[in-house]
């Protein structure tokens, strides 16, 4: 549902994600979110 890995954090962990994303590459931001998201 993330058009744009890597580019905009997901409404669900706007904040969260944006921490993730910081430090860690798309790749692991998109495997990291779905388990807190959900």
């Amino acid at each position: 549902m993330e058009p744009q890995i890597g580019e905009e954090p997901p409404p669900s962990g706007g904040q969260a994600d944006s921490r993730l994303k910081s430090k860690k590459p798309p790749s692991l931001v998109i495997a990291i979110p779905p388990r807190e998201d959900t």
